[in-house]
């Protein structure tokens, strides 16, 4: 149900994707951009920041267990990954919000492009990684991908071919 929840999301957001991309100016060049940032809010810094290394093989770059927030910074092949541990966070479910994060605007998911999609997966796995759905191929993608859950449950997507 989830993979096929994940999969009309997919798809709706490649189409709407589409269509806001068919719309840029030539005359405006966007930017070259590289790497990409993201920042999550987290229950426990120091666990979730392991999984992190551990599961994607980010690095810490700093960090600061003093005062509120608790934060880090992370990084892996140009990418960062800022996490903020704030004492009054609540969870999407304690707010009484879907896990899917239909429920609210912003970021639903973070993902990377991975070399060997099927050993990541299987590494996954055998890590005790919890898979929030299997190795699928959209309808139209080159790109094949999996989603696991970090532990607080936030959806993180792999893609490869």
């Amino acid at each position: 149900m989830r993979a096929r929840r994940w999969l009309a999301l997919f798809q709706l957001g490649v189409a709407f994707g589409l269509a806001a991309c068919a719309g840029a100016s030539a005359s405006r060049p966007a930017p070259n951009v590289r790497g990409a940032f993201f920042a999550r809010s987290v229950s426990d810094l120091q666990r979730v920041s392991r999984w992190y290394c551990e599961n994607l093989g980010f690095r810490v770059l700093r960090q600061n267990l003093g005062a509120e927030p608790k934060r880090a910074l992370l990084a892996r092949d140009g990418g960062l990954l800022e996490l903020l541990e704030f004492s009054t966070a609540r969870s999407r479910a304690t707010l009484g919000l879907a896990e899917d994060g239909r429920d609210a605007r912003g970021i639903l998911k973070i993902g990377f492009e991975v070399a060997d999609l099927d050993a990541a997966f299987a590494g996954a796995r055998a890590r005790g990684v919890a898979i929030y759905f299997p190795v699928v191929r959209p309808p139209g993608s080159e790109l094949r991908t999996f989603g696991m859950l970090d532990p607080d449950r936030n959806v993180v997507q792999l893609f490869g071919r």
